[in-house]
């Protein structure tokens, strides 16, 4: 059985067993009576909502409060939240009371351990998010031990026994965690809430890429991807990239980004034949970002 279904089922056992529902005779704070550490090593384990489902929790603890206490750890100098931030968010921006369970935990490491396999065991965890958790835990790993252990063991087939997949698939989730950490932020939070799409391979090869480092390479890597790849869902995203491409441009025309036509020539093996030909099939608008966006790699190229 693999490590995410014993997960579910402990989960399940516990829940079954011993709830963390709020209870009648539960001391319920406001905010402003218990505020709370946000460490955003922490935050980085949770996938953020996307509008609809911030809308539909918005909306129940509007008119139900919260149901579920938040996971706090007081360490003894702080009281840090583990799970619930988007809970508490909530119940800041509406001034909503909310209860508190408290664990004891070792250290730093023990609470991402505890927040790696809450989020590993829930049902609703996407492919990507999992290859993210997974990448981050080798990650975590690596700079705790090195690429070995002690006992001389690989630290990817350490981390690889755990999630029982091979030690192949967790050096292509390392890269996949490296690509989603060098997008950013706003381009980031829409992929992981899955309000965007970025194919995964694309997302390895992101990571692998040591000069593509800059938020300007990475905002062009990819738009050049939405323009090539008809997997790329809407028009609407191939704007949004465009535009984007264009105000990182703006900003950092101090520099250098290099030759994006290099990564689409020689990396991806299209040429711009390819490209021009799937461009037969975008709108006028959708056109107009084309020229724009070969316009200003010409500029750049010139320099």
């Amino acid at each position: 059985m693999s490590l995410k279904n014993r997960l579910r089922q402990a989960n399940d056992k516990s829940n079954s067993n011993n709830s963390l529902q709020v209870s009648a005779n539960q001391r319920m704070y406001l905010p402003k009576d218990y505020p709370l550490v946000i460490l955003e090593e922490l935050k980085a384990y949770l996938p953020p909502l996307n509008p609809n489902e911030q809308k539909t929790l918005e909306a129940s603890i509007k008119s139900e409060g919260v149901r579920e206490p938040l996971i706090v750890w007081s360490n003894g100098q702080q009281d840090i939240l583990v799970d619930g931030h988007n809970r508490y968010a909530i119940c800041q921006k509406l001034n909503k009371k909310f209860a508190v369970h408290t664990r004891k935990f070792r250290d730093i490491e023990q609470v991402k351990e505890f927040m790696l396999n809450l989020q590993i065991g829930k049902r609703n965890l996407s492919k990507l998010h999992l290859s993210y958790l997974r990448g981050m835990n080798y990650d975590q790993l690596k700079n705790n031990v090195g690429e070995q252990s002690e006992q001389g063991r690989p630290t990817k087939e350490i981390v690889a026994e755990k999630f029982g997949v091979s030690p192949r698939s967790i050096m292509n989730d390392f890269n996949t965690f490296k690509g989603i950490q060098k997008l950013p932020k706003d381009i980031r939070e829409r992929l992981m809430n899955h309000s965007l799409n970025i194919k995964k391979a694309d997302l390895e090869r992101l990571g692998k890429e040591k000069e593509i480092s800059t938020e300007v390479q990475v905002i062009d890597f990819l738009h050049s991807k939405v323009l090539v790849n008809d997997d790329y869902a809407s028009d609407q995203d191939l704007q949004w990239f465009a535009e984007r491409f264009q105000q990182k441009k703006a900003v950092k025309k101090e520099q250098k980004i290099g030759s994006p036509f290099e990564l689409l020539l020689t990396k991806q093996q299209r040429s711009t034949a390819a490209i021009l030909k799937q461009a037969k099939k975008f709108s006028q608008e959708e056109k107009q970002a084309l020229a724009d966006y070969y316009i200003a790699l010409a500029e750049e190229l010139k320099r």
